[in-house]
């Protein structure tokens, strides 16, 4: 027994020893970085224990003194614990990831579990001279989260995922990108790497169809002769034999809108919509992988894909591969709308 109360007074004085009150921290929650004139500029939104929201402007040639600069101008310690999102721009994706990216290594105060978001259009700053009670941090990880599971248009992994692709050779990293329209914060689509340089982002379009081949989500809405449907539901393989892919995807659909003159009560016209389904779900791919293959751009990690089945490490394989899509899509009777008799 008093072995058992010595451990507990031991364990309790070790963490009493780097013990801070909180009203003594600063938590911040959201961090936007760009590059002008030869300086990075950055705003830091900070959250107090009244949950007050403090936004705080630094100014640096490097980055560490960026950071460096928050503990001279709050009164707090800051506190990267709850930090969501790092908004950075156009100009900082491009040409400073990298130096970005090695300070945030070296951070042991910062966990890299907060999204990385790439900023087009605007100012990653014009975001936070927004007056809002919310924290903007908070904002866009909600935007994100919500997109990826009604729109599919986003890319909601951490910075640690991103991190991991853009160190390994056979793989690219992809970073949800946003903008301000309407002083509104609305997603843009998908941002694509090469290494540590941003190159484009894919429309929204593309970005649903993208987070379906790389099997993060499924939701993708198709119109046919004025029917909507949406494809919610993908099993995605990829069979590779030498320089040969087959993309195997078998799909559910279901009917939202139907203002045609078709029968939904007779099973062969079921049979019809779904081979236009696959027909177009099939160009509609084969038009983003070409996009991928233009630009040079692995975002399907078709590179990775090969190599853990083949073990052959084959260069530009994205590139120079003869990639072919079979898609069976089936749609779902219970979730379709039905014609309604008129009498």
């Amino acid at each position: 027994m008093k072995k058992i109360l010595l451990i507990f007074i031991i364990l309790f004085l070790t963490g009493c020893y780097d013990y801070m009150e909180i009203n003594d921290l600063g938590f911040i929650t959201a961090i936007g970085i760009d590059y002008e004139e030869d300086t990075y500029k950055a705003t830091f939104e900070i959250l107090d224990d009244s949950d007050d929201i403090q936004k705080i402007k630094s100014e640096s040639k490097t980055i560490s003194n960026l950071f460096d600069n928050i503990s001279l101008i709050i009164s707090k310690v800051p506190d990267y614990h709850h930090l969501k999102t790092v908004i950075i721009s156009k100009s900082v994706a491009q040409n400073h990831l990298k130096e970005l990216t090695d300070f945030l290594i070296r951070s042991p105060e910062i966990r890299n579990e907060f999204l990385l978001v790439v900023c087009e259009g605007t100012s990653p700053l014009e975001l936070f001279k927004k007056d809002s009670k919310e924290s903007i941090g908070e904002k866009i990880a909600k935007l994100i989260k919500t997109s990826k599971n009604q729109t599919n248009i986003s890319y909601d992994r951490s910075f640690e995922d991103i991190l991991e692709k853009i160190l390994n050779k056979k793989m690219e990293a992809t970073a949800s990108v946003i903008t301000l329209e309407n002083d509104e914060i609305t997603l843009k689509g998908i941002g694509l790497f090469k290494g540590y340089n941003y190159k484009y982002f894919l429309d929204t379009k593309k970005s649903s169809l993208l987070n379906i081949l790389n099997k993060e989500n499924t939701n993708y809405s198709i119109f046919i002769e004025n029917m909507e449907t949406k494809i919610y539901e993908s099993n995605v393989k990829y069979d590779f034999k030498e320089n040969t892919v087959t993309i195997n995807i078998n799909a559910k659909a279901k009917i939202i809108e139907n203002t045609t003159q078709m029968d939904l009560k007779d099973n062969k016209n079921y049979l019809i919509i779904e081979k236009k389904l696959n027909k177009v779900l099939e160009n509609d791919l084969n038009d983003l992988i070409n996009n991928l293959k233009d630009n040079n751009i692995d975002a399907i990690n078709l590179n990775d894909r090969q190599y853990k089945k083949t073990r052959k490490n084959r260069n530009n394989y994205l590139k120079n591969a003869d990639i072919k899509i079979n898609i069976d899509t089936k749609i779902n009777w219970k979730g379709s709308i039905f014609q309604i008799d008129e009498n």
